[in-house]
């Protein structure tokens, strides 16, 4: 089995992972050797040392490939006992017409404490948000996450001046946020998790799902009113565009709320592994959300939810124009906009030379890469080599993705030569299979 190394904050260490590259304490002698397993005992004594800050793990190609390099756990899962009984509360949902009193109750009480984590830090919990993955109905975790970052956003607006929440504010977003698609439990699940595109058919129904929503929670008494206003206008932008509840009336002006939820869903939705599409970097949604900034978007809201986010996760893949990939190494605290680049394979043996040169993202020194060459990002090799695939198919021009019209190689570091052959393999498949010998 292949293996890759990743950085992982120490913070986000678990018992039974694989130490990389020896770690030395600030004297130069060693901590712990490369190939050790750790245990919580090791875990404790580096989370003594806090000068160290990153640690280099070994992990099987299968997993990074996989895309499941995850974040640590903390408040950006679904505690157990809340995942069970929000996804119990979307399935009843399934199955009635209103919902009940007691149980917006029951997950107010449940989302409050969340409330008050966000509200009384720094809005870091998104950093490298949890992927999700894709299964029967994600609808329930999609709506945790769109309150995360819902939260997460209005506290960063407050830190950064642009709004001041009242407590009415921040329980109204949560309920709101977290109900936006309620609706879609009134759509079939095979129109809800198909793959491929919708027909204009299924698409019509789909937009029914905030009809379907508003009519679910306009009659509930203890659920206020701008929670509603976001569940029946979440898909409505600043430019008149998009799509309402139908037989609700037409807002003059949207609320900050339904601002909020919209930019959360949309970038969620860009963010979130999919069966018809590869997750985006927090990077790259961020600048597709900025495409729209004042036209179908609030930008100050997107202002804080850029506050709030790691543009780059640790670990993530890059590919720049002329076929440079490369790898986020490092992402200094203050800084975060700013990561430690790493190069770590191309396409030609023009920029071979580049091969183990690390630089600052935004900084880079004479003849490295750009940002304005970056094309395209992915959390793991294969999610950039799907990506790539795509752009291909999509008729980029070839040489600007991979720096010639045909590669006849691919030039890697050692550490990352299985991981990243294998896949990019579709671009050598003909060339290979035209050099095997033919049979006598």
């Amino acid at each position: 089995m292949s293996n890759m190394i990743i950085n992982v904050k120490v913070t986000d260490l678990k018992p039974g992972q694989v130490i990389g590259e020896t770690i030395f304490d600030k004297h130069g002698r060693p901590l712990l050797c490369k190939g050790v397993k750790l245990t919580p005992s090791h875990i404790t004594r580096l989370l003594a040392r806090d000068y160290i800050e990153y640690v280099k793990i070994e992990i099987p190609y299968e997993e990074a490939s996989k895309g499941i390099i995850k974040p640590a756990e903390s408040i950006k899962n679904i505690p157990p006992i809340v995942h069970q009984k929000l996804g119990q509360f979307f399935k009843k949902a399934r199955h009635i017409d209103r919902l009940e009193e007691k149980a917006v109750e029951e997950l107010a009480d449940d989302i409050h404490p969340l409330i008050e984590t966000i509200f009384s830090s720094e809005p870091s919990i998104l950093d490298n948000l949890q992927l999700l993955s894709g299964h029967d109905d994600h609808t329930h975790e999609h709506s945790w996450t769109v309150m995360l970052i819902s939260l997460s956003t209005l506290r960063a607006a407050e830190i950064l001046g642009i709004y001041r929440p009242t407590e009415e504010d921040k329980n109204s977003l949560a309920m709101g946020a977290v109900l936006h698609d309620i609706g879609k439990t009134k759509i079939p699940l095979k129109v809800l998790n198909k793959p491929g595109k919708l027909s204009p058919e299924e698409w019509q129904l789909m937009q029914q799902h905030v009809t379907f929503g508003y009519q679910m929670v306009k009659d509930t008494p203890n659920l206020m009113p701008l929670s509603k206003a976001v569940v029946a206008h979440h898909h409505r932008f600043l430019d008149g565009s998009g799509y309402s509840a139908q037989g609700v009336q037409d807002l003059e002006s949207i609320p900050n709320h339904v601002r909020i939820v919209t930019i959360a869903d949309i970038y969620d939705a860009i963010v979130s592994e999919r069966p018809y599409h590869v997750a985006a970097l927090p990077y790259h949604a961020l600048k597709i959300l900025y495409q729209g900034a004042d036209k179908r978007f609030d930008k100050r809201f997107i202002d804080a939810l850029s506050h709030a986010v790691a543009p780059f996760p640790m670990g993530c893949f890059l590919l720049y124009k002329d076929g440079i990939l490369a790898q986020v190494e490092e992402i200094p605290k203050k800084e975060k906009d700013n990561p430690v680049v790493r190069i770590i394979g191309t396409f030609t043996e023009k920029y071979t030379h580049l091969l183990g040169k690390t630089f600052s993202f935004q900084n880079p020194p004479m003849g490295l890469p750009t940002e304005d060459t970056l094309l395209l990002g992915s959390y793991s090799p294969m999610g950039l080599a799907d990506k790539t695939k795509g752009a291909l198919s999509l008729g980029k021009v070839r040489k600007d993705l991979l720096g010639t019209e045909e590669p006849s190689n691919l030039y890697v570091l050692r550490s990352f030569d299985d991981i990243l052959h294998k896949a990019f393999s579709f671009l050598f498949a003909s060339k290979e299979k035209e050099e095997q010998p033919a049979k006598s």
